[in-house]
């Protein structure tokens, strides 16, 4: 499993949060719910019906992680030295340097 697309410890926390939204959130203020193919991979938590989250949410989310691990200083500033649009780039550079032919690594990056 050393080429797979994630690691073995990012494949075990996604399948324990997939669980989890199958058993619903213990205060169920989220129901539980049927995961299937249709299924958004990250949901809207504050969403009682599945639905996926904005790309604005999700860099929200990332940036305050960058914060959290101390990655990034908590400022008045408009842009930070790291972004969200960081990974993307990151996530490009490591494949291209791993050999992935670059229609490939556009298809992964949703490109075409």
């Amino acid at each position: 499993m050393e080429n797979f697309f994630i690691g073995r410890e990012a494949v075990e926390y996604l399948k324990l949060y997939l669980d989890a939204r199958s058993r619903g959130s213990p205060s169920r203020k989220i129901p539980p719910e049927i995961i299937d193919d249709d299924s958004p991979l990250i949901r809207d938590a504050k969403s009682k019906r599945p639905r996926p989250i904005t790309p604005g949410q999700m860099s929200r989310i990332i940036h305050h992680l960058f914060i959290k691990a101390g990655l990034i200083q908590r400022r008045g500033q408009k842009r930070y030295i790291l972004r969200p649009h960081s990974l993307r780039k990151y996530f490009r550079t490591q494949l291209t340097a791993k050999g992935v032919p670059a229609d490939i690594v556009e298809y992964m990056m949703g490109i075409s």
